[in-house]
């Protein structure tokens, strides 16, 4: 290479790194707003009176309205540019931190700040892949996924720590109001990036955009309320005739997508723009992305949530004790994340995915080891750290499943699929296993207070006559028996229950993960090879060759 050209390639490289630094604090952000939220839930409870069930809801509007707009903000940026998209759902996001640290009552937290974070998140993260697809190719693509994805790990390791002592020393405000600096000062960094990607022929699909947000949005609430409404049959005053709402939203839900789909179909051959192209749409290697890209999702901030709510409930962790436990599934993620894209860049789709999908399983069953009657064993660090690993695996390589299965246009457009599916992941594994975790405390507590001899009949009525009984702190199960006038010999026995319901609950959720990891392996195995090229238009030889030789 001559000295002309690399004077020209020099302030190019520069230009990239800064870019994916960018684009990596960008992601950042996201990442910051959700732990600050898991972490806070000692403090949500003290100062705003939140319960276990509107805790499981305030986490899931953020993946509920992202997996129900993300789709749109993958076509968006196609339009307005990936740039302008980027620093869009910045402005939203502040906003939202802002509202978060004024809060004073649960409905302006959950249906205010955390829909306005939703709407800011299915801006930011589709224009953050879509401008990497876009402006990165072969392997600087797979370095700058790679990259990105340990970023979530690193700020997912680090946040919970540091933000946690400041949780821990004033309150969440101060840590959303941080937030809402940081975002300002990556907003303005983001001028640095290229204009490039607007495409003003391309028109937006609104009406494809109101079907699929009916689709999802229904589905979603529909399975985030099963526990609270039941499935068919009502359980409780919100129902129609007698049944629950739940089986009429699934209804509609399935009722929008199948319109959907013919509503693409259409607009496919007629020519026009598509939300979901038929490019994408028909490639089967997309739709088991779009699976490993939820079940990231599904897995990773699901496992933090569940962990920090039993060991700030059950143990009365704090919050930087909690995040240091999270900490190292984040620094797991970071390991995986590297590893993906570098060494193990030469393995198959499905070896990687293989990887860790074993990995995940090993951390999960360790994490059952760890949770015992009188604590929690120095075991959980290392399951933590293993659970993490896998998830980085998925969340480095899920990208590329899909960006080297299809051409150029639809890889770009392909970041609101992918965003879309790690929201809807997200929110099924927070409704399915929020829901594992409620009931099979009920079970055990109620099962417990039946083969007690210490308690009175009187007090295990009182205790059976409830529907579900709340998985919560200590401490308020102590005030609830107080103001009950509870005598004090059942207080103690009673304690002892809720401890072993706990307990049971976490167990009965872990193996709720495990059977979601075996069923992920059982995917691995079916997932088509991408050198069927009738069905894939790519040959992986061909594209390592591109990207051996980048």
């Amino acid at each position: 290479m001559n000295t002309e050209s690399l004077k020209k390639s020099n302030p190019e490289q520069i230009r990239n790194w800064l870019s994916i630094v960018i684009l990596m604090l960008a992601q950042t952000i996201i990442v910051l707003d959700n732990a600050t939220l898991i972490i806070s839930a000692d403090s949500l409870v003290k100062e705003l009176s939140f319960t276990l069930p509107q805790l499981q809801v305030t986490n899931a509007i953020y993946p509920m309205i992202g997996a129900t707009f993300m789709i749109a903000g993958g076509m968006l940026g196609l339009i307005i540019g990936w740039r302008k998209q980027i620093q869009l759902g910045m402005l939203i996001l502040i906003l939202s931190s802002i509202w978060a640290s004024t809060a004073n009552n649960i409905m302006g937290f959950t249906f205010g700040a955390r829909i306005l974070a939703g709407i800011g998140g299915s801006l930011l993260i589709p224009a953050v892949f879509g401008y990497c697809t876009a402006f990165f190719k072969g392997k600087k693509q797979a370095i700058a996924f790679g990259l990105i994805s340990g970023s979530i790990g690193l700020t997912g390791m680090l946040s919970p720590i540091l933000l946690g002592g400041l949780i821990d020393q004033y309150s969440f405000r101060a840590a959303y109001t941080l937030i809402s600096l940081f975002t300002l000062i990556v907003l303005m960094l983001s001028f640095t990036l290229e204009k490039g990607g607007k495409n003003g022929e391309v028109l937006f699909d609104i009406k494809g955009m109101v079907i699929i947000s009916i689709a999802l949005l229904s589905t979603i609430t529909a399975l985030l309320n099963i526990n609270t409404w039941g499935f068919v049959k009502a359980s409780s005053n919100t129902n129609l005739f007698g049944l629950s709402p739940v089986i009429f939203l699934l209804l509609l839900g399935a009722a929008a997508f199948k319109y959907f789909f013919q509503w693409e179909s259409f607009l496919d051959r007629t020519g026009r723009n598509a939300l979901f192209p038929a490019g994408l749409r028909q490639n089967k290697r997309v739709w088991f992305g779009m699976f490993f890209c939820a079940m990231t999702y599904a897995l990773y901030p699901t496992m933090g949530f569940i962990t920090v709510t039993y060991l700030q409930f059950s143990n009365e962790f704090n919050a930087q004790q909690a995040g240091i436990v999270v900490g190292l599934n984040a620094l797991g993620m970071i390991v995986g994340s590297i590893l993906a894209p570098t060494i193990l860049y030469s393995r198959s789709t499905k070896a990687i995915m293989s990887y860790a999908n074993i990995l995940c399983f090993i951390g999960v069953v360790l994490m059952l080891i760890a949770y015992q009657q009188s604590g929690v064993t120095n075991s959980i660090y290392i399951a933590n750290i293993l659970f993490g690993l896998g998830c980085g695996l998925y969340a480095a390589h899920s990208p590329l499943i899909i960006t080297s299965s299809v051409d150029q246009d639809d890889a770009e457009q392909s970041s609101g699929i992918q965003s879309t599916s790690r929201n809807l992941g997200k929110a099924i594994g927070l409704a399915i296993m929020g829901a594992v975790l409620t009931l099979a405390h009920s079970y055990s507590f109620k099962v417990n207070t039946i083969d007690s001899k210490n308690l009175s009949n009187s007090t295990q009525q009182m205790i059976l006559s409830e529907d579900t009984i709340p998985f919560t702190h200590q401490q308020h199960l102590i005030n609830v028996m107080e103001d009950l006038e509870i005598h004090n010999n059942e207080q103690d026995t009673i304690k002892n229950i809720a401890i072993s319901g706990r307990l049971d609950a976490i167990r009965f959720t872990l193996c709720a993960f495990v059977i979601l990891i075996i069923f992920s392996q059982i995917m691995t195995l079916l997932m088509p090879s991408i050198r069927d090229k009738k069905n894939y238009g790519h040959d992986l030889d061909d594209i390592n060759n591109e990207r051996h030789a980048l």
